[in-house]
């Protein structure tokens, strides 16, 4: 008998059931193994997505932290109170200086355009040596009379 066992043996590994079982063996594996590859690439890709993302949104937090110190600044308070709320530190005045166009939206009732600094309208438009021929006074003239308040 001991004899005949590797012929058994033999004739076990040579059949055609044998050679099944093994092309299965070697197909799950081959399988497994390809899942696994699979996983792992797919598991780098979202590694690198979200290292990019972690980078964008540290650089976001970045700025945002540069936002916030900014608008904790005084100077951030100044400006929006002068902006939106038109406040003025002592001794200071407010100057608001328009174009052309808005001035030409904005007439008064007798046909002149609305100057764009007080005091100077209708009588003292085309009167002045720094008014061009449209009677209209040039700006650093307006500048001018801002500053010195001279005619």
């Amino acid at each position: 008998m001991r004899s005949d066992l590797p012929h058994i043996l033999a004739r076990l590994l040579y059949s055609r059931a044998a050679l099944v079982v093994s092309i299965l063996l070697c197909s799950a594996l081959f399988f497994q193994l390809v899942q696994v590859v699979s996983k792992s690439t797919s598991t780098g890709r979202d590694i690198s997505s979200l290292k990019s993302e972690v980078d964008k949104l540290q650089s976001e937090q970045k700025r945002l932290e540069q936002l916030r110190s900014f608008l904790q600044t005084d100077f951030f308070a100044e400006q929006e109170a002068r902006t939106k709320f038109g406040l003025q530190k002592e001794g200071e005045r407010a100057l608001i200086i328009t174009d052309k166009e808005a001035r030409e939206q904005n007439t008064r009732p007798d046909s002149q355009p609305a100057s764009p600094v007080s005091g100077v309208g209708k009588e003292g438009s085309s009167a002045r040596s720094g008014s061009d021929t449209n009677g209209e006074i040039k700006k650093y003239h307006l500048w001018w009379e801002f500053f010195f308040g001279i005619h």
